[in-house]
C-alpha cells in the first residue's frame, strides 16, 4: 500500500493506492497516528487507486472517523470504485460516511458547512 498525504484548504487528504488489507494496514495506521504540526479533524480518503479493502481497512477508517468527529470534524471518502464500493455498500458504510465521486467534491462539502 502506498499513501500520499497532502493538505488542501485545511482538509487532510490521504491518497491511498494498493490493498487496504490486514497485511498492509499497519502502514496506514502509522500514517494516521503520526504527529502533525496541527491536529487533523477534516479528512478525505481518496480511494480511487485502492483495489481491495477488508475489515482491517474498514477498521482503520472507522478509527479515524471516531477521532475526527470527537474533535468536531468528519471523514469523507472520494473516488471509491468497484470492489471497494461493493464492500462499503455491503456493510452499510455508505450510510455512515459521506462518499463523493471526486476529492474536489468532498473538499467542497467541508467548506459548505
Amino acid at each position: 500500500m502506498e499513501i500520499i498525504t497532502e493538505t488542501v484548504n485545511g482538509v487532510t487528504v490521504f491518497r491511498i493506492s494498493g490493498y487496504m488489507v490486514a497485511d498492509t494496514i499497519d502502514t496506514l495506521k502509522r500514517e494516521l497516528e503520526r504527529e502533525r504540526p496541527s491536529p487533523i479533524n477534516k479528512v478525505v480518503f481518496d480511494l480511487e487507486n485502492v483495489q481491495m479493502i477488508d475489515s482491517s481497512g474498514l477498521g482503520a477508517i472507522v478509527f479515524l472517523v471516531k477521532r475526527c468527529r470527537a474533535a468536531g470534524g468528519d471523514v469523507k471518502v472520494a473516488a471509491a470504485q468497484g470492489h471497494v464500493t461493493d464492500v462499503f455498500e455491503l456493510v452499510g458504510f455508505h450510510k455512515a460516511i459521506e462518499m463523493y465521486p471526486t476529492v474536489a467534491e468532498a473538499i467542497v462539502r467541508f467548506r459548505e458547512r
